[in-house]
């Protein structure tokens, strides 16, 4: 009975990873998923999220995400941005992907806020130390958030584990 919770906790963990990388980006993906699976009034979050409205919001900060991360004032804006927000939505992101409430999403939203404010952090000083980040970085934060929302949907161990290599990298680091 233990192995369907763990592989929920792996995926939660690693959608919190994606969360730090990029706020919007993980959750414009899962809502895109769900809405094509047809799961989107399951969640409370995911219903809130599926309104067309807040789907607006969603899409216009990805895409300022993407593109402004490429230059140093947007690195800046985001910057300042993420680091109040990536724990909020990595506790978002990690309750999304819970089937059900309890003690046990209460632990995952708290680890979920905890890893992306980590990983944030640790984003922060590279910027603080280099100026800007380089741009593969910025590429391969995109391409990392986007795989770690995949990754969740569909090999949640694999997923886990990378999150759980770039928490060790991240403390290593700090």
């Amino acid at each position: 009975m233990l192995a369907p919770h763990f592989l929920d906790v792996l995926a939660a963990l690693t959608v919190a990873g994606a969360g730090a990388m990029r706020l919007s980006l993980p959750l414009l993906l899962l809502v895109i998923l769900s809405q094509s699976m047809g799961v989107c009034n399951d969640s409370v979050i995911l219903s809130f999220l599926c309104h067309p409205v807040v789907l607006g919001l969603l899409v216009s900060w990805a895409v300022f995400e993407v593109v402004g991360s490429k230059t140093t004032l947007g690195q800046r804006i985001l910057q300042s941005t993420q680091l109040i927000l990536a724990p909020f939505v990595g506790a978002i992101l990690a309750a999304v992907l819970l089937p059900y409430s309890g003690w046990l999403e209460v632990c995952m939203m708290i680890t979920g806020a905890a890893i992306a404010g980590t990983l944030q952090l640790v984003q922060t000083g590279y910027i603080f130390r280099w100026g800007r980040l380089p741009l593969w970085m910025t590429l391969g934060q995109d391409l990392m958030a986007a795989s770690l929302v995949l990754l969740a949907l569909d090999a949640p161990w694999v997923g886990g584990v990378l999150v759980l290599i770039l928490l060790w990298l991240a403390l290593k680091q700090a």
